[in-house]
């Protein structure tokens, strides 16, 4: 098995992380590419917390994109190089999104 994604090789990524806030909170979910169903909640925080500087969110968006990282290396012997940050689309945003 490959154990590095190549730059120059295209692959349609099947999931995303999706930052969303809901109420108090900021809520990330691995999600399917196209669709909030089914989405597994895989961590949160007071968004109180992360408005204090935008260095805050950009610590937390890190820890949350390593940790998949490291369990897409674990699980399926890949390393990820990236990941794309994109505002959410607008059939999912519910008012805070």
């Amino acid at each position: 098995m490959n154990d590095s994604l190549d730059d120059t090789m295209p692959m349609e990524r099947p999931f995303r992380i999706a930052f969303r806030v809901e109420g108090p909170m900021v809520n990330v979910y691995l999600a399917m590419n196209h669709t909030m169903e089914g989405a597994m909640l895989i961590g949160c925080c007071l968004k109180s917390i992360l408005d204090v500087n935008r260095d805050q969110f950009e610590k937390f968006r890190e820890i949350m994109q390593n940790g998949i990282a490291a369990a897409i290396k674990d699980t399926l012997g890949v390393d990820v190089h990236h990941f794309g940050i994109e505002p959410a689309p607008e059939h999912e945003k519910a008012g805070n999104s």
